[in-house]
């Protein structure tokens, strides 16, 4: 009946001008059996899927936040191990010594500041050394203990 008396509004919505008695109008359709057609969209329907796409955009934007965790969380991993394997004298010359190399590999970066040089000499270390940890997937560090005790540092992702 609902769908009936939405379908109804929307025709009265459209013949406002010419319709002289809405009211009347409305009962003789529900007397005559109005029939909804499959293609009208009621708005039962339209709660529905707008219900649906928010559930969609929230377990998406969860999904963003669980990756920006995971990185953050990666990135803590990395910072730690530089940290483990060069004192802050020892990171200077060692990212001193990748500027050639940094250049023979993003030429492009020739003309580039020495500073930007050394920004991008020290991603460089930070990748390698990113990727002899053998870090976890995401998948695999969402089952770890890690994770579990890294809910407490982000709590608008985890309540």
């Amino acid at each position: 009946l609902l769908d009936k008396l939405d379908y109804i509004n929307s025709i009265i919505a459209k013949k406002r001008d010419t319709l002289f008695n809405p009211a009347g109008f409305a009962i003789d359709s529900l007397r005559k059996g109005v029939t909804v057609p499959s293609d009208f969209i009621t708005s039962r329907k339209r709660k529905q899927i707008v219900e649906i796409q928010q559930r969609e955009i929230e377990h998406q934007n969860l999904q963003g936040l669980r990756a920006q965790a995971y990185a953050q969380w990666c990135d803590e991993k990395v910072q730690a191990e530089i940290k483990r394997l060069y004192k802050p004298g020892e990171l200077e010359e060692e990212i001193k010594k990748r500027v050639p190399a940094v250049l023979v590999s993003y030429p492009q970066l020739k003309r580039s500041k020495p500073e930007v040089l050394k920004q991008q000499a020290k991603l460089v270390i930070e990748r390698e050394v990113g990727e002899s940890l053998s870090l976890p997937m995401e998948d695999d560090w969402m089952e770890m203990k890690d994770y579990i005790n890294y809910q407490s540092s982000l709590p608008f992702l985890f309540n």
